[in-house]
């Protein structure tokens, strides 16, 4: 009886919490703390670590080992490199928000933000079949594993959901890519792997 009692004045203090309005506000304030946290402490740190990584975005390119040290300097001026961590990440940051993120220098004359749109609809149907599968096969199973507990199949399920936790993506991703690209041949018959990629 006090459990029922705690759930109601539970779900009475919900609903009049609600009906002031405040949801509304704290939903909000949620939206706008999530948008900060993402949107500028991500950024931040994903840019701080790129900078104090060894190297700059020219170190990756094939550059004539004869070309002269002043056309290299040259061109690490004009992209900005040498300036200091702030001016960087306010250069950078400004641009950002307007939706240009600078040139490519492995693909030269195209922007980045170019090549990103160029393979966003492949993203976006990767992620949506992936999503739609996994609906489709976890839904049964979850209902299964609830109504049957302790059965071989919720068992196997719950082996397979924590090998599934265990298991790092970048080795997922790689061992999904040899079996259904070689050694189920879905990249022969059904798309090219490198317009997917």
């Amino acid at each position: 009886m006090q459990s029922e009692a705690a759930f109601k004045s539970c779900f009475n203090s919900f609903f009049q919490f609600g009906l002031r309005g405040d949801l509304r506000a704290q939903i909000s304030n949620k939206a706008h703390f999530t948008v900060y946290t993402y949107g500028v402490y991500f950024n931040s740190y994903c840019f701080i670590f790129a900078y104090l990584a060894p190297g700059d975005a020219l170190s990756g390119e094939a550059i004539d080992p004869n070309t002269p040290r002043e056309v290299i300097e040259e061109r690490r001026e004009a992209l900005g490199l040498n300036d200091p961590l702030h001016i960087q990440y306010w250069n950078w940051l400004s641009r950002a928000v307007t939706g240009d993120l600078g040139m490519s220098t492995h693909f030269t004359g195209r922007s980045v933000s170019e090549l990103i749109a160029q393979r966003l609809g492949n993203t976006f149907y990767l992620g949506a079949f992936a999503l739609f599968v996994t609906l489709i096969v976890s839904i049964p199973i979850g209902i299964y594993s609830a109504r049957k507990k302790y059965s071989p199949l919720d068992y196997a399920a719950t082996s397979f959901a924590f090998l599934g936790l265990a298991t790092p993506n970048f080795f997922a991703g790689l061992l999904g890519i040899y079996l259904f690209s070689f050694g189920l041949g879905c990249s022969r018959h059904r798309v090219r792997l490198g317009r997917l990629t």
